[in-house]
């Protein structure tokens, strides 16, 4: 029997997750967690991120950038993975609550490459004694 595989299906055996939407997640640890569709939205050779923070409307700005500034973190992890910026400083200094592990959309602005984290939208929170 001759067939046309193009009419045919291809089963993987695999479970297909749904693509999450771009996240960032402050923990318990005073760090910022971009999850895997965030963390594409940087470049291959972006290894620095420079933090602001507009404290009126409470909205953490993340930029990327290649070569590290005199005020930049360096960032963990892979773009396959989740990306962390260790930054215990920063959510300290701004009061940023990391009582519990929040998660919240992010925006991205393609002309500043930068992700800004509004912190009134956010869309889950986890309890340490919920872990």
């Amino acid at each position: 029997m001759k067939s046309n595989l193009s009419e045919f299906e291809k089963y993987t055996g695999k479970k297909q997750k749904d693509v999450p939407t771009p996240l960032a997640t402050i923990s318990t640890g005073r760090a910022i967690a971009l999850n895997k569709k965030a963390s594409f939205l940087m470049k291959e050779t972006d290894k620095h991120i420079e933090l602001y923070y507009n404290s009126k409307k409470k909205i953490i700005g993340l930029k990327f950038l290649e070569t590290p500034s005199t005020s930049s973190y360096s960032v963990a992890g892979q773009r396959r993975r989740n990306v962390v910026i260790r930054c215990a400083t920063f959510i300290t200094h701004y009061k940023i609550p990391h009582d519990k592990l929040r998660y919240y959309e992010v925006e991205y602005d393609e002309d500043e490459h930068m992700i800004f984290v509004d912190l009134h939208k956010m869309v889950k929170e986890v309890s340490p004694d919920d872990r």
